[in-house]
């Protein structure tokens, strides 16, 4: 028994190692080690025979040992196109090229790291590569003797590929044809067709492609070949401003201790929280350390771009004042802060491809459809390093320049209130067509009067900030919030004779009549001047003003402390413990909630003060009632039974407050109360101690006590 055993183990022995062959066969079959990738990338090229002037191009840049054992991607032209890319330029051979010219071509065809074409479509991150080539750094030398040093970044290849063009919401067949002048077939890198996909060896990938990679230039140099464009690119150039460079080891200098800058501008939308627009950035790099966009499509603006002749017709049209005001070269006279607003709706943090403008279906960001016909046979169009640039015979207007906002950016004495209203933001709500506005702007003078003037700055993070100064001091940004949003009334205010109230931008009133607007801060009335007939605005008026309309900081409680004509009412809230003791704000008028104070007059406590209670919590309720709930003027538009902050303590549950309530009857001019315990309505006094706009109401005396 043991002897079969022993030779049942010794067939299974053999079997085993027949059945193991035949697997490590398969194996080996289905495993097969790709043809070439045992070999580097310079040993398969030379091996290959197609592809000699490109590796003499190698051996000048003596660059061999790059393709033979580093890490990379080559983007690898044949023979054939290499003698093309020669004839078109006029050389003979590869010797004949300048070698910086061959250094800068060269390397753009060199991509470190191995990339197979399936890396690229793994996230919209990597639809750009980096290349080796960077041109070397510019200097240049201004009138004065400074001396910028301008850095140059690495180049980046543009890969194109189905999944590009779903990301972007694209039409590959169109898009790449209007880019490029190309048909679009599977795998582009720039113009040229990738005609051999990832070809394998061991220390990287090949890429063959059908054309002799140039480095495209990036927007800045675009720009600078471009004069038809010429008004636009001084325009944008405005913004243009050396910074200092934040990346690398050497933090922001050379070797020889020159700061590094680049061309920063500031003029559109942010690429991430750090950086602005930089007409000469590449990609992302290290710029910015940690914190860099990592996640951004490297550098892919798009700018539309309006000929000279487009432009000049739009500042014709509406800058005439600044004409008439400062001639010839007006245009120089207007703010960069308004330029701004001429400018930004043409300029994109994003990439914008031709379909999407063709087919009606992109927006700039006034969030207007972008309109203009880059099919125009004299448009223009440059597929850059950074960016894709629009070159149009026409110039889309944008919507700041329709609404109440257009007089503030067009007419030259309204330029700092212009400039104030668009540090806070305002000035995209104002040109709002759903929306009507008052806008009563105070004139430059009015600035200067009050020794308030401004000025640009860069930050700590190359953000260029507007701030305003009085006297030499800046002006917080809340205060310029309360200056700026007293002049700005929602509605279109139909100015009358007779005096009317409406609540402004911050929330709170101003009063208004046909010769003057005020607000409970003003101790002088500004003018109202006549309203703005020219431009015409189609969402509200604008009015010229002649001093500055003021918020009162008081609150209603304020008011009570230091006005001699309520010393009697004063002492009575000081008596029940109602003033905050820093601010003297009433403890009971809690934001949000605003009320209309009732306040009897001086004489009317003194004869009726044994009608006021001598108890401390009655006391309170009395002066309570005194409290209605909302802001109400003596100008006839509310009326009706309106609750007090006097609670209701009885009725009052866990779920649900009550309050005592009291009737408002309220006539243009004439304007009564009357509590649950009086039996008719008290007048208020309706002169210059009424219709007291504060901090969180409106004050009105009167000429009785409210009972209840």
């Amino acid at each position: 028994m043991k002897r079969k055993m022993k030779i049942n183990h010794l067939w299974l022995l053999i079997v085993s190692i027949f059945m193991l062959g035949g697997c490590q066969s398969a194996l080996d079959e289905y495993y097969d080690q790709p043809s070439g990738v045992g070999k580097s990338i310079l040993e398969g090229l030379e091996e290959d025979g197609n592809f000699t002037m490109f590796l003499d191009a190698i051996n000048r840049l003596d660059a061999q040992k790059s393709l033979q054992y580093s890490l990379i991607t080559v983007m690898a032209p044949t023979d054939d196109v290499f003698k093309e890319f020669l004839n078109e330029r006029g050389y003979s051979s590869v010797e004949d090229i300048p070698l910086d010219t061959l250094k800068y071509i060269i390397e753009f065809h060199l991509i470190d790291w191995p990339h197979a074409s399936g890396d690229l479509k793994v996230n919209p991150q990597y639809f750009k590569r980096k290349s080796r080539t960077a041109k070397p750094e510019e200097i240049e030398t201004d009138a004065e003797g400074n001396v910028t040093h301008y850095v140059n970044y690495n180049k980046y290849l543009q890969f194109f590929f189905p999944e590009f063009f779903d990301y972007y919401g694209g039409e590959p067949e169109t898009d790449y044809k209007y880019l490029t002048g190309k048909d679009f077939i599977d795998l582009h890198v720039y113009d040229a067709h990738v005609t051999k996909i990832d070809w394998r060896f061991a220390n990287g990938w090949v890429q063959v492609v059908d054309k002799v990679l140039v480095p495209p230039v990036n927007l800045a140099h675009w720009m600078d070949q471009h004069d038809e464009y010429s008004l636009h690119r001084s325009l944008i150039n405005r913004f243009n401003t050396p910074q200092q460079d934040g990346s690398g080891v050497n933090h922001g200098y050379d070797s020889e201790g020159n700061k590094l800058y680049c061309r920063a501008n500031n003029l559109y939308p942010k690429v991430n929280w750090m950086i602005g627009f930089w007409p000469d950035y590449e990609g992302i790099g290290n710029f910015g350390g940690s914190n860099a966009p990592a996640l951004r499509n490297k550098e892919d603006l798009t700018l539309i771009m309006s000929s000279n002749d487009a432009l000049n017709s739009f500042f014709d049209n509406y800058y005439e004042l600044y004409a008439d005001k400062y001639g010839t070269n007006y245009i120089d006279s207007i703010p960069d802060q308004i330029i701004r607003e001429v400018l930004f709706p043409s300029a994109f943090e994003h990439l914008i491809l031709p379909s999407r403008i063709i087919n009606r279906e992109a927006y700039n960001s006034e969030l207007q459809t972008i309109t203009v016909d880059i099919q125009a046979e004299d448009a223009t169009h440059g597929l850059c390093s950074n960016a894709v640039v629009y070159g149009v015979n026409e110039y889309q207007l944008p919507r700041v320049f329709q609404g109440v906002s257009r007089p503030l950016l067009t007419v030259p004495e309204f330029s700092m209130f212009a400039i104030a209203a668009q540090k806070l933001g305002l000035l995209s709500s104002l040109r709002d067509a759903d929306l009507q506005f008052t806008v009563f702007a105070p004139t430059n003078a009015q600035f200067e009067e009050q020794g308030i003037t401004y000025e640009e700055v860069w930050d700590n993070v190359n953000n260029r900030l507007v701030k305003f100064y009085k006297d030499g001091e800046e002006i917080p940004t809340v205060e310029i919030s309360d200056m700026v949003y007293s002049h700005i009334l929602f509605g279109n205010v139909d100015i009358k004779p007779q005096t009317q109230f409406y609540k402004c931008y911050g929330g709170w009133y101003v009063a208004v009549n046909d010769t003057a607007c005020w607000s409970g801060g003003n101790v002088e009335y500004p003018k109202l001047e006549d309203e703005i007939g020219s431009p015409i605005v189609d969402n509200g008026k604008v009015f010229k003003i002649d001093n500055f309309i003021i918020k009162n900081q008081n609150t209603i409680g304020g008011e009570i402390y230091n006005r001699p004509e309520f010393s009697k009412f004063k002492e009575l809230c000081e008596t029940a413990d109602l003033f905050n003791p820093n601010t003297h704000a009433l403890n009971f008028i809690i934001y949000p909630y605003r009320y209309t104070a009732f306040i009897p007059t001086n004489e009317i406590l003194e004869q009726m003060s044994d009608s006021i209670p001598t108890d401390i919590v009655e006391l309170e309720n009395f002066i309570k009632y005194h409290f209605i709930r909302g802001d109400i003027f003596s100008d006839g538009k509310i009326s009706g039974t309106i609750e007090t902050a006097y609670k209701d303590e009885e009725n009052s549950t866990d779920y649900k407050e009550v309050y005592f309530t009291a009737d408002v009857i309220n006539s243009l001019g004439d304007l009564k109360v009357q509590g649950l315990g009086n039996d008719a309505p008290i007048t208020t006094t309706n002169d210059m101690h009424s219709n007291i706009i504060c901090f969180d109401g409106v004050i009105h005396t009167l000429n009785g006590i409210l009972k209840y």
